[in-house]
């Protein structure tokens, strides 16, 4: 016998309704993300730090770029 504790929800279909709007976004390319990146950023980096140094970090402006450009300007460097 499992410890697990398994529930299950029985969705009715039919009486769930959409929150979304009907028609969608007529405007959609207007509001679209866009991006002047050659590769796009899909994969993902965990790192560890000081509490003290991540406060810095994200003192920069735009401090994802800022530490993408650390990266990649130390890989060159070896």
């Amino acid at each position: 016998m499992s410890n697990c504790l398994w529930t299950c929800y029985i969705v009715d279909v039919e009486s769930h309704t959409d929150m979304s709007r009907p028609g969608g976004n007529p405007d959609f390319s207007k509001y679209q993300f866009s991006t002047e990146r050659v590769e796009s950023c899909t994969a993902k980096l965990s790192v560890r730090i000081q509490p003290s140094l991540l406060a810095k970090l994200q003192e920069q402006e735009n401090w994802q770029d800022f530490v993408r450009e650390a990266i990649a300007s130390k890989l060159s460097q070896t």
